[in-house]
């Protein structure tokens, strides 16, 4: 009789991808033009929306350099716009993603604290909007010099200090609470008109390119 591992049903251990720099000089607006061509041939999106995304996308790898952090809000008014895809092909391209359809509070300011990933968080409609600590999470990484929480720790409830400084994409059906909306670049979706065509993206399911 085979004995399961001691850890089934307590779920995965976080790992981040080891960010490896090129090898040789990028051509940024090379660069540039190739995330919007593949924005273009996979997704229908409003007027200069692949172009905020593209530049955003940029800024995440260059979290550091700057103090302002906007969330990137992806919003459909519909199923089938096009929200899960243009998800999938975001988490391709920023550093450290880490996607998931439902989070708690606590989670993000821990795991922003101990990994600094990119935070792609789908569904947000069904469990953000009446979450008033969450929210309250998420808003507080929009300014660097205040983007830290304040928790007791362990059993001497040590007072320690969680980052909550991280590029975070966060996407919904419908709108998100306002004071969210008021610190992201608001993209909307919409379904694909008459006459409208892109191309079926699909990942090698193995390699996952």
């Amino acid at each position: 009789e085979l004995t399961p591992p001691a850890n089934v049903g307590s779920g995965r251990p976080l790992e981040m991808p080891t960010i490896v720099p090129a090898e040789h000089p990028i051509d940024g607006a090379l660069l540039l033009q190739t995330m919007l061509d593949m924005l273009a041939k996979f997704l229908v999106l409003p007027a200069h929306a692949a172009l905020a995304i593209a530049l955003w996308i940029i800024r995440a790898w260059c979290d550091d350099a700057f103090s302002i952090s906007p969330r990137l809000a992806i919003l459909s008014p519909v199923k089938r716009c096009g929200k899960t895809t243009l998800l999938e092909i975001i988490a391709k391209l920023l550093p450290r993603p880490l996607p998931t359809s439902n989070v708690t509070a606590s989670v993000i300011f821990r795991v922003i604290e101990k990994l600094h990933p990119s935070l792609l968080i789908d569904e947000a409609d069904s469990f953000m909007k009446e979450n008033e600590e969450l929210r309250g999470i998420v808003n507080s990484g929009h300014r660097r010099d205040s983007a830290s929480v304040l928790r007791n720790v362990g059993d001497d409830h040590e007072p320690r200090s969680f980052s909550t400084w991280s590029p975070m994409v966060i996407a919904a059906i419908g709108t998100l609470p306002d004071t969210i909306e008021d610190r992201s670049i608001v993209v909307s979706m919409r379904r694909k008109q008459p006459g409208e065509t892109v191309q079926r993206l699909r990942w090698n399911s193995r390699h996952g390119e």
